[in-house]
């Protein structure tokens, strides 16, 4: 029987960022909340190794979108050796937001993340 813990963020305008898990399996530590990320680390427990994890619901606003890379940044300072899975936008786009595509692309350089196919 799952047994299911909730984390719902409450520093966003719409509380748009929710992680559910079941405590049998992994727990989670929440380490830091912006308006547009939760930064945590999860215990595998079968594994019993950590894992950090931001999950991210951006803006669709570019200069607020600055704050969250520049975010992603600092969280990037902090992680050492420790895996880390940013769940986060996709990398690439067309159009109008080329631009803001590109920055986001520079963010995940520097911050040394690589990107997964889809």
């Amino acid at each position: 029987m799952p047994r299911w813990k909730w984390f719902v963020d409450q520093t966003g305008p719409s509380n748009r960022i929710w992680i559910a898990w079941d405590d049998e399996y992994i727990d989670v530590d929440i380490l830091d909340v912006g308006d547009q990320f939760i930064h945590c680390r999860v215990l595998i427990r079968c594994l019993h190794e950590y894992v950090l994890v931001t999950v991210v619901y951006g803006a669709n606003d570019i200069v607020v979108g600055w704050s969250l890379w520049q975010a992603l940044s600092n969280l990037a300072g902090a992680v050492n050796e420790e895996p880390w899975l940013d769940m986060s936008e996709v990398c690439s786009s067309s159009g109008d937001i080329r631009i803001a595509m590109e920055e986001y692309q520079a963010c995940i350089f520097d911050t040394g993340l690589i990107t997964l196919p889809m």
